[in-house]
C-alpha cells in the first residue's frame, strides 16, 4: 500500500512546547525586568528579632542626631550572611536617597558580633525619623529573565496513511542551572516529551538561552529555575 510521506504535521506543537519554557524570550525591557514575580526566601524558618541582629537602642540614638536635621528616610539594608560578602550591610538598588558612607556604616558597627542565622541574607528596614525604627525581614530572591528573540524548530511526526493518528507528544519538564552571569550551566530533564530527539532539540535550545541573572536583594546569583520559579542553588 502507498504510504503518504511523513509530514511535519508538529511544526505547532514543538512551538507550544517550548512556549513554557521560553515564554521570557522575547527581548525584554526595563520595565519588564521590575515587573518579574520576586518571592521572599523561606530561611530562616523564624526572623531574629531586630534586637539580635543589632544593638537596636544604640542604633537609634546614633541615627537621632539624622532625623533631626530633616534627614527623614526609610532604607531597605541587605545583611548576608558571615562569609559570604566582604561587606556586612549594602542598601538594596533602587533605593531611593542612598545612604552615605558613614550611616552604613553605624548600622554596621551596630550589628551583633555573635550574629548568626541559617540563610544567605536577612534584610533590615530602617526608618530614619524620631523616633528612628529599625524590623528585620526575609530577603527577596528575583528569577531570572531570558535574553533574545523567541527559538522555534519543528518536529517531524510519522504520520502515514497506516498510522493516521500523530504520536502523543507531552510537555517536557526541564530544570536549569544558570549561573550569576546568566549563562546555562546545567541542563536537566526531568520529564520527557515521550519523543527521546524531540527532548534533544529542546536541551539543546535551552542550553543556548542567555538571561538576566536572577538577583538576591539586588546581587546576582546562581539558581535552578524550573517552571518559572528559582530556587538558590547551596
Amino acid at each position: 500500500m502507498h504510504q503518504r510521506p511523513l509530514v511535519s504535521a508538529s511544526v505547532r506543537a514543538g512551538i507550544i512546547l517550548l512556549a513554557p519554557l521560553l515564554a521570557q524570550a522575547q527581548a525584554p525591557s526595563e520595565p519588564r525586568l521590575a515587573l518579574r514575580s520576586c518571592a521572599a526566601l523561606s530561611t530562616p524558618k523564624k526572623l531574629p528579632a531586630a534586637d539580635q541582629v543589632a544593638d537596636s537602642a544604640g542604633l537609634a540614638a546614633t541615627l537621632c542626631p539624622f532625623a533631626e536635621a530633616g534627614k527623614k528616610m526609610e532604607l531597605v539594608l541587605s545583611v548576608p550572611a558571615a562569609r559570604t560578602l566582604p561587606q556586612a550591610v549594602y542598601p538594596l538598588p533602587g533605593t531611593p536617597g542612598l545612604p552615605s558612607d558613614s550611616l552604613l556604616r553605624l548600622v554596621q558597627a551596630a550589628l551583633r558580633a555573635d550574629l548568626v542565622f541559617d540563610a544567605p541574607s536577612i534584610r533590615l528596614r530602617l526608618k530614619i525619623q524620631d523616633p528612628p525604627g529599625l524590623a528585620v525581614e526575609r530577603s527577596q530572591l528575583c528569577p531570572p529573565v531570558s535574553v533574545g528573540p523567541e527559538k522555534a524548530f519543528s518536529v517531524t511526526t510519522g504520520v502515514t496513511s497506516d498510522n493516521p493518528a500523530p504520536p502523543r507528544i507531552r510537555s517536557p519538564v526541564i530544570r536549569l542551572r544558570i549561573g550569576a552571569e546568566g549563562r546555562v550551566v546545567m541542563a536537566d530533564l526531568l520529564s520527557s516529551s515521550g519523543r527521546p530527539d524531540l527532548d534533544e532539540q529542546i536541551l539543546r535550545t535551552m542550553r543556548d538561552v542567555r538571561y538576566y541573572p536572577a538577583v538576591l536583594d539586588g546581587r546576582p546569583v546562581e539558581v535552578w529555575f524550573e517552571r518559572g520559579k528559582a530556587e538558590l542553588v547551596r
